[in-house]
This record gives structure tokens, sequence and C-alpha cells, in this order.
């Protein structure tokens, strides 16, 4: 019988070569060891991991911490013998608690702070340059030329061959689709090398106004890059095994040990007064050209375009009986007496306004004969602001309605890109009181497919346990 907690970790190694001539094992299999425990935190939103370590520390090693300390990572999936090793490089950042044992003088509880390598080496380099092309292509030179990192190209892809980077290049098998906003031009103004990844992705849609994402996994050594387009036409992790909650102790006989959800926190779901204040479901672009002065109005119901995605048959990918709901709560507001706006839905009214200055506008139909770059400031004729809305729109809607559901770890350590954050997961809830046969055990509203947006890694040393916290927010009905 297996622990769906299993995890294989081989070694903690501190690595300071300047000041110590050999590896210092902090933990090493089967070796007894002062470390506790292990956190190491994923984000969607971020293109590197952090990490804090906890020690019981009695070696006089803290009084030799610069915060430059080199920390390596190696474990294995104990899913089968087969799996590959994973090896993470940190860098300490800071240390805090460190706290002395009462009764011994010479023990302490230190927790050292860690960025993985790629941005705690980032910080410290800023660059005044300018770029020019495909805005993924931007990132993939940046993360080669100034991180000497590569871009995850295709799922499943292991080959670290260096294809070439082209303003042009847009294969329809890579792990992201081509932006809309297609060849520009950014200079950066001495920023650091993922802060200018981060700009040229904010200023990045896809062709229906979906945001990219750029970030670091525990279980490869690329950058991921990729859009929520793509993500949600990828088939989710597993549909045919969902993993299942219940809240009644009862135990599920279809659910296999490691999908089973040990307990769900919800606090953080419907925030839809918020959203809409914040213009997630209506609000009115308003823009003002910086040469000519001549302004523009237009108002944005992301219901109605949610609603023509859906038409389009944009998300059946996910699954055949899949619907698209990330705005799922459109609220109607009814006609009470003395109020002169109501009975619109909560999408039709201005809650929030957009005010953005624009720079040149071209033309990239395919009558015209402009050949322009795209400014930073500019614009494409027609939609393009518009879809920077949309892509706000639906960022404020995964940050302000997810769960957080906690896991065994054992699926999310293997090397599968798929088990990762910026994935799709289904999740299904049972209902409370399983003892009627007549009612359907599932929970429809609160079960479905859910985008891993944040995962917490909890390794615990000594006991050989993983265990993961998840942050997922609902984005479609799931199954297959």
């Amino acid at each position: 019988m297996y622990s769906p907690e299993q995890i294989h970790l081989i070694s903690i190694v501190l690595d300071i070569p300047e000041r110590i001539k050999e590896e210092v094992f902090l933990y090493k299999d089967t070796e007894e060891t002062n470390v506790v425990d292990l956190v190491v935190y994923e984000s969607v939103f971020n293109p590197f991991l952090t990490a804090e370590l906890s020690i019981m520390e009695d070696q006089g090693i803290i009084n030799s911490f610069k915060g430059t300390e080199k920390i390596v990572v190696t474990f294995k999936s104990a899913i089968s013998e087969s799996m590959p090793v994973i090896v993470k490089s940190f860098r300490v950042d800071s240390i805090s608690d460190n706290v002395p044992v009462e009764g011994n003088p010479n023990l302490s509880l230190m927790k050292l702070h860690l960025l993985e390598d790629v941005a705690y080496f980032d910080k410290l380099n800023r660059i005044n340059k300018g770029y020019q092309g495909f805005g993924e292509n931007i990132v993939r030179k940046i993360a080669r030329g100034e991180l000497n990192k590569e871009i995850v190209l295709y799922k499943g892809s292991t080959s670290d061959a260096k294809l070439p980077i082209r303003s042009s290049d847009s294969s329809p098998d890579y792990y992201w689709k081509p932006s809309y906003q297609g060849d520009l031009r950014y200079i950066a103004p001495w920023q650091t090398p993922l802060e200018i990844i981060q700009t040229v992705l904010n200023r990045m849609t896809t062709t229906n106004g979906f945001p990219y994402f750029c970030y670091s996994t525990l279980n490869q050594n690329k950058l991921v890059m990729t859009d929520l387009e793509s993500i949600l036409e990828r088939e989710s992790f597993n549909p045919k095994n969902p993993f299942v909650y219940s809240r009644a102790a009862v135990q599920y006989e279809d659910a296999d040990l490691p999908y089973v959800i040990s307990g769900v926190h919800e606090t953080e779901t419907n925030h839809s007064h918020l959203l809409a204040r914040l213009g997630a479901y209506g609000s009115r672009l308003e823009t003002i050209h910086a040469n000519s002065s001549k302004s523009s109005s237009r108002f944005v119901n992301m219901e109605s375009i949610m609603n023509d995605r859906n038409q389009l048959g944009l998300f059946k990918p996910v699954g055949n009986n899949q619907k698209m709901n990330i705005f799922d709560n459109f609220t109607r507001i009814y006609n009470e007496e003395g109020f002169p706006k109501g009975g619109k839905t909560i999408s039709q009214h201005n809650s929030a306004v957009n005010f953005i200055i624009t720079g040149d506008t071209i033309d990239r139909s395919p009558s015209s004969k402009d050949k322009s770059v795209l400014g930073f400031a500019g614009q494409i004729e027609g939609e393009d602001h518009i879809l920077k809305v949309i892509r706000s729109s639906m960022l404020r809607y995964l940050l302000m309605n997810y769960i957080t559901i906690q896991l065994p770890g054992l699926l999310f350590s293997t090397p599968f890109l798929d088990t990762t954050v910026g994935n799709v997961i289904d999740i299904k809830v049972l209902n409370n009181d399983l003892a009627s046969v007549e009612r359907e055990i599932t929970n429809a509203e609160r079960s479905g497919s859910f985008m891993i947006l944040r995962t917490k890694h909890v390794f615990n040393v000594l006991d050989g346990l993983h265990n993961v916290q998840m942050d997922v927010a609902k984005v479609g009905e799931g199954g297959e």
C-alpha cells in the first residue's frame, strides 16, 4: 500500500564555493538531518519560484551567511522508480526566525527565504535597450539572452535545441497562440529582464483578448509561456478521474487516493460587486490620441463579449460538454422604486471608466498597405485597446474568484508539464447529504474545470511527505 503523500527527496545542498571548499549536505537521503521542512511557491503570475527552508541549526553555519548562498534541491517522484531526477537551484535572499531553542544555547530554528536563481540575479541587472518583434519572441529573446533561460515551445518537448527567433515565428504547435498585436517596438527604460518581460506581456493579448502568462515551475528548468485561450483549449489534467471532495465524512468509492481533496477554503469567491466597480463586467473605454487630440468612447459589455465567444465554440475543446463560465454570476439589479437604472444586468452599467492616451494607429486589415511597426503606446485600428480591457477583466475575475484546495502531492512531483500552475484540473464536489439515493451526489454548481493559479508545495523533510495547497479558479463545467 502506497501513500499519496510520498516524495523521494534526495538531497538539499548548501553551496558556498567562495567560502566553503566542499558542499554541505543540509539533507541527504537516509541520513539524519536538521532540516524541518521546505515550502516552495509556484504562481502563474511569477516567472520565478520562491521558497522557505526551516532548519534546526547547530553547526554555526548561520554566522557565515551573507545572503548569496546557493541552495540546491534534488528530488524525484515516488510514482515509479523510472521517474527522472529533478534539480532546482535557489539563492538565499534573507534569513528570519533565528530563534534559540530553550535549554540549548547551541541550537536555533532559522528560516531561509529563497529566490530561484533566475530571480536573484535578475534583480541585479537593469537594461536600457530597444526591442522589436512579436511580443512572444521578445520574451523569448530576453529570457535567452539575459537570463540564460529557454522557453518551453511545445507540450511534452524535452529538446534543448535553440530554435531561431523570428518576428513572424508563430507555429500552430507552440504552447501559446500568436499575439493579436504582432510586430511591436518597445524601449526598456532601465528595467530588469523580468520586468521587461512582464511589461511586454501586459501589452499582449490573443485575438480574443485573452491574457498571456510567463512562469516558472517546480518540475521544469525552462520558463513556460502560454495564454489563457490555449490553457482552456488543452484537455484538463484529469477528465476521467476528477479530484473529489466531500464535506460529509463519506468515502467516495470511485475516488483513487491521490485524487482525494482533504480540504477546501472558499472565502475568496464571488466578489461580484467589487468586480463590477473595477469594470470586470461592464466598463467604458475613453481614448484620446496624443498627436491629434481626437477622442473616442466605447462601452465594453463583458457578458455580451463572452456570449459571443461561446457562440463561436471557442471553448469546446476543453470537453464535449464544456461551457466557458468565467463570468457565470451576472447579477440582475431589479427595478426598485425610486431607482431609475433598475432592470439592467450588472454588466450593462458604466461601473468603471478606462482612460487611455494612445499613440499612432496602424491598419493591419488584409487590404491595408500599412507596414508600420506598432509603437508601444499605439493601437491597431479597431480593437486593440478593447482587447486590453477584456484582458484586464479576465485577470480580475480569476484573481477574485478562486478557492483553495489541499491535496496529496504524489501527482504534482512528476516532470509532466500538465501538473503545474497554468493548467486545468477537474474537481467533483459531493453534496453534504449522501443518504438519499434519489439525489445526484455531485454538486454541479461547485464542481467543474478549474485553472491552477498558484501552488504551495509543502515538503515534510523529516517524514518524506509532500502535500500541495492550490489556488484554483473555476473556468468551466468540466467533464468530457
